[in-house]
């Protein structure tokens, strides 16, 4: 298996899959991590968990943008599992070939696939945008997500068609989370419309406590929401 808690994989490559990690058996947990601009010349760009079997695989509350993969599959984030828990991430500008920014798998008979407040958007494959592939067998359930080009069946009440409008990933503070922060003053159809199912005390999408300024989730829709680490607004230079 794989634990990640708040840490980071940037610009590595594989000659095959899994450009910044490949796990081939066991249970994952990643949490508060970044995966950025890496490269797999087969498939699955940034984190590749094709465990299969009886496994459960964990991504909370982390930012996975601009890996890439050139001859096969594109998925920057490529699970094959028994069960699947996507919370509270962001998933943005990956690109491939033929597969979209997240694909998810059965692993054995009965997989699940929870998806609870996530952000996917602008993936594209080929000449494609598609920021999700759910695989036959699967059973999907979550809720307040934003994808943006789902090719696959979503929660009913995820947010679909629309531009996040977010700001270029960025560093807020000095050793935090890689961020995309949500420009909330042009109207972000992402504002504060998510959920916090794993009760988190920051949301790695940026903003501060206040109500003019808040991040995309950290509670109900219309809810005051918290920052990563320490609050401190952003600002366009």
């Amino acid at each position: 298996g794989f634990i990640s808690n708040y840490s980071y994989f940037w610009n590595n490559s594989a000659s095959g899959n899994g450009g910044a990690v490949d796990v081939p058996a066991g249970d994952s947990i990643v949490r508060g991590t970044s995966v950025n601009q890496n490269h797999a010349t087969i498939c699955c760009s940034g984190l590749d968990f094709h465990a299969a079997g009886a496994s459960t695989v964990n991504v909370t509350q982390s930012t996975i943008s601009g890996n890439s993969s050139s001859t096969f599959d594109g998925a920057a984030l490529y699970v094959s599992a028994q069960t699947t828990k996507l919370y509270n991430n962001t998933v943005v500008y990956n690109s491939g070939p033929s597969k979209p920014g997240v694909e998810v798998n059965a692993g054995s008979a009965g997989s699940t696939f929870t998806l609870a407040s996530n952000l996917l958007s602008s993936n594209t494959f080929g000449g494609s945008k598609d920021d999700l592939s759910v695989g036959s067998g699967v059973t999907v359930s979550g809720d307040h997500n934003l994808i943006r080009n789902p090719g696959t069946g979503v929660p009913g009440d995820t947010i679909t068609g629309k531009c996040p409008l977010l700001y270029p990933g960025q560093f807020l503070f000095l050793n935090t989370q890689w961020q995309f922060v949500i420009r909330h003053e042009v109207n972000s159809p992402a504002t504060n419309v998510g959920s916090n199912p794993k009760n988190l005390t920051a949301d790695q999408r940026g903003g501060t406590t206040s109500a003019t300024s808040p991040p995309r989730v950290s509670g109900e829709p219309g809810a005051t929401a918290l920052p990563l680490f320490a609050p401190r607004p952003h600002r366009p230079a």
